[in-house]
């Protein structure tokens, strides 16, 4: 079902790093370009133009305004929001040259806290984030309508969770931390036996993958409506 993960900018640490494999690059200081203006780039790049559209008191962007990006002159995307000190603090909006688009909650320069991730394919992500990953609880919606609702750490759906057909079918997940999905019965509906209800815990999965369906989570999030079809059966 899900998708690869992808973020943001400088000191906007979430921006390009909601697409891009997370990387741990050492945070600089950069001067926006025609001014002695400055921001945090967690992201530096020799390719990199930054631009400020907003006040710059003591040296360093702060106050609202739309902060832009560009490599080798191309422009990349923007957000729009409040600096302080260099670093985005509060409520801001992302939008990249590709279509993407996320809505959220920014700490230090970083996505924390309540935010939305849109694709231009259609796949949404909507919950928790931490230090510009998608990490806590969240719901990954496809174009299909079809969602995984569950628990999220560093942009992969990870331990227990739930399928969610378009039709609003129901159906328990479990992801571990290699990637295995298993898919259990439908939740919506009793057990078929008693023994099958005696015999599982509460939030147990009941069936393993069965032969045939994708075990690694890169081909489940590729597959994913295949899946949620396979297991409704």
């Amino acid at each position: 079902m899900p998708a690869r993960a992808a973020l943001l900018l400088p000191c906007l640490g979430a921006v390009l790093s909601a697409i891009l494999p997370a990387s741990a690059l050492a945070e600089r200081a950069v001067t926006v370009q025609g001014s002695d203006c400055q921001v945090w780039d967690q992201y530096p790049d020799r390719r990199k133009t930054i631009r400020w559209s907003g006040a710059c008191p003591n040296g360093w962007a702060s106050g609202p305004g739309v902060l832009s990006w560009s490599y080798d002159g191309r422009y990349d995307g923007q957000v729009e929001g409040t600096l302080v000190d260099g670093r985005l603090e509060g409520q801001a909006r992302v939008t990249w040259r590709d279509g993407r688009r996320l809505d959220g909650n920014f700490r230090d320069g970083l996505v924390s806290g309540q935010a939305t991730h849109v694709w231009p394919d259609g796949r949404v992500y909507e919950g928790e984030w931490k230090d510009d990953r998608r990490t806590g609880f969240g719901t990954l919606t496809f174009p299909s309508g079809n969602k995984y609702v569950g628990r999220f750490h560093r942009n992969r759906p990870t331990g227990p969770g739930e399928f969610v057909t378009a039709d609003g079918g129901r159906y328990r997940a479990r992801i571990d931390a290699g990637g295995k999905v298993s898919a259990g019965a439908p939740l919506d509906r009793p057990p078929q036996s008693a023994e099958a209800s005696s015999a599982a815990e509460p939030d147990a999965v009941s069936a393993p993958v069965r032969a045939g369906r994708p075990q690694k989570l890169e081909e489940w999030l590729n597959q994913s409506d295949h899946l949620l079809r396979d297991s409704s059966r």
